[in-house]
């Protein structure tokens, strides 16, 4: 978990399905968000296995910051948290990762996938929203 970096594009990036969606950064275009949120509809009617998560976190190096990351509901065993920022590509059980960054649950917000989008639309970011 870093202060700096590229978690709010990588995080965006690796909820899409569709690599054809991403930009020259990784992310994904607004103007093509609302068709990858019609498209999630069918694809994910549910959106309840993985979510976008937005937190407050604390690093020795970086003090308290905005991170993003995505939380994988596998149906069975904890869930899990994959950490795309900066390269990298980490898989941590949530309360380890919860612990290790001092993450409190009110501090965080969760996303579907098309809710995500519908948000990059409104916005024209990749969060914090």
């Amino acid at each position: 978990m870093s202060g700096h970096g590229d978690c709010f594009t990588a995080t965006v990036s690796a909820m899409l399905p569709d690599p054809s969606y991403r930009n020259e950064e990784g992310g994904v275009s607004p103007s093509l968000a609302l068709d990858v949120t019609s498209r999630m509809h069918a694809i994910e009617p549910r959106g309840d296995k993985v979510k976008l998560v937005h937190g407050l976190v604390y690093h020795p190096e970086t003090d308290w910051h905005t991170h993003a990351w995505i939380e994988l509901f596998p149906g069975f065993g904890p869930v899990l948290v994959l950490d795309v920022a900066n390269g990298n590509s980490s898989v941590w059980p949530r309360g380890d990762y919860y612990r290790a960054g001092q993450i409190s649950e009110q501090s965080v917000k969760r996303y579907t996938r098309i809710q995500m989008c519908a948000l990059i639309t409104r916005h024209e970011h990749y969060g914090p929203w």
